[in-house]
């Protein structure tokens, strides 16, 4: 078996929630892989909450890089607020993935649709 970065990403439920309500999405690099190989995820643009706020943007960012035959990269999203001032204000993190060791028992490492994983 040769080893190699297993890019996994986002839940489906993350991905859904893209879908339906970002505006804009931007690739970037989000990490580097088992051979120093570039990463690439996505920041995605969303309107602003009303008020002194000129923009929202959610980073895709790894949660968890456990091992099978390299590193298996598990992301979530990162919350950014912009202010008028242009201040930026972490506006959390959403849609992470839950370690369940129970899919051992079914020969799974991971479960988009549930966000499950087991490595």
């Amino acid at each position: 078996m040769s080893r190699s970065t297993q890019y996994i990403g986002l839940t489906q439920k993350a991905k859904d929630y893209i879908k339906a309500h970002a505006i804009k999405k931007e690739k970037i690099i989000i990490c580097q892989g088992m051979f120093d190989e570039p990463i690439y995820g996505d920041r995605y643009h969303f309107p602003p909450p009303q008020g002194p706020n000129i923009g929202l943007y959610y980073t895709e960012v790894p949660q968890e890089t456990p091992w099978s035959s390299g590193p298996m990269i598990f992301t979530y999203l990162k919350g950014t607020l912009v202010k008028d001032s242009g201040e930026e204000l972490s506006y959390g993190y959403i849609f992470e993935w839950i370690h369940n060791p129970e899919l051992k028992e079914v020969n799974a490492e991971y479960d988009i649709d549930s966000g499950e994983f087991w490595v």
